[in-house]
């Protein structure tokens, strides 16, 4: 869908809604990553400061993920308008 977007830049057509949907989708994913690495890595072990660290800044970053290029609530509004929803 990444590519898509990009494409319809190419071409200099209006990308607005593809790139809402694969920043919302995206948004998503890289959060459940974060809670899935926090998840399975479970305490860390003596000697894994390193790894414990990572883990720990992906959780502390989760965040922000939803407010670059915009938060998942304002683009779900650029989906509905793009869908005709609104």
């Amino acid at each position: 869908m990444s590519r898509a977007v990009s494409e319809a830049l190419g071409r200099g057509d209006d990308a607005e809604l593809g790139a809402s949907v694969v920043k919302v989708l995206g948004t998503k994913t890289e959060g459940d990553i974060a809670d899935l690495v926090e998840e399975l890595a479970g305490e860390p072990e003596a000697g894994d400061d390193h790894f414990a660290e990572l883990v720990r800044a992906g959780v502390m970053q989760r965040p922000g993920f939803t407010l670059r290029g915009g938060t998942s609530e304002i683009l779900r509004g650029v989906i509905a308008r793009g869908l005709g929803m609104r």
